[in-house]
């Protein structure tokens, strides 16, 4: 049986990864440190340069290599680093690294260049994760309590909007998926009712959603049980679209509120509240 050397090098470089040093916060960076993207190796010299005030220039940035040295090179200080892409293992790697730095920064500033959203949604992602609805000032807080900088508030609110696309995925996404969203409902549901309205296809043949109705089975059924007489109300919805709301509701046996159907549309109008009487 004859044995491949170049068959078994990716084996043998993979099974090593876990035995070479990957980045985390703690660590100082050496040649040989590995990071699991692009994207961390840049947060990952961004926190450095946080914590150690200091600033950084990119000279060379393309998808498999990335050359940083000090802001202050041409004051005589030589820090610099460079990280690739490794194609026997996939991770980015230091391949060369110059340190310390020999530059002095006065901390005088209140906030840090490279302390920016995408960076504070790194920090914030699991707060927010937890707590949604949490408030921009006391992620602030957060943010100053561990870097010791008072950014911009509009720093804190740009990262938790990242950490929320991140989370729950973006507007847009979001969007897409709802026919799919709304047909898994009525499958998993049967007997859910659910209308959706676009407008026609514009010309690169894409359809830009318009009103959504959805009433749940068991909402459908509970119905022959309450008062005749719906009650409709509409209210609007916080986020990047502003659109509204409608909500039809019965009162059952026990002078409850019950709610029967659901919709959302861009406005309360004629046309809308039409349209979402006409589905009741």
């Amino acid at each position: 049986m004859e044995l491949s050397i170049e068959a078994m090098q990716p084996i043998h470089e993979n099974a090593m990864i876990s035995s070479r040093s990957l980045w985390n916060e703690a660590s100082e960076f050496h040649v040989g440190m590995r990071f699991l993207s692009k994207v961390d190796t840049q947060d990952a010299v961004k926190l450095y340069s946080i914590k150690g005030n200091m600033q950084f220039l990119v000279t060379h940035s393309t998808p498999n290599v990335w050359i940083v040295r000090c802001k202050k090179h041409l004051d005589g200080c030589d820090w610099r680093l460079r990280c690739s892409r490794r194609k026997a293992h996939g991770l980015f790697e230091i391949s060369k690294y110059a340190r310390p730095h020999t530059c002095i920064y006065a901390k005088l500033s209140k906030d840090h260049a490279h302390l920016d959203c995408t960076i504070i949604c790194r920090e914030i992602e699991n707060v927010v994760r937890r707590d949604p609805s949490i408030s921009v000032p006391v992620l602030h807080q957060i943010i100053k309590d561990k870097f010791s900088y008072d950014v911009h508030y509009k720093k804190v609110w740009l990262g938790k909007k990242k950490a929320i696309a991140k989370i729950f995925g973006d507007w847009e996404e979001s969007y897409k998926m709802l026919p799919r969203w709304m047909a898994a409902l009525e499958e998993s549901n049967p007997g859910t009712r659910v209308e959706l309205k676009h407008d026609e296809p514009n010309a690169n043949n894409e359809v830009v959603f318009k009103w959504v109705f959805w009433a749940f089975a068991p909402s459908i059924a509970g119905f022959r049980h309450c008062r005749p007489i719906i009650q409709i109300d509409g209210t609007f919805l916080y986020g990047k679209y502003k659109q509204k709301l409608l909500i039809g509701t019965v009162v059952d046996s026990n002078s409850h509120v019950f709610p029967l159907a659901f919709a959302i549309v861009d406005e309360e109008s004629q046309g809308s509240w039409g349209w979402f009487m006409a589905c009741l």
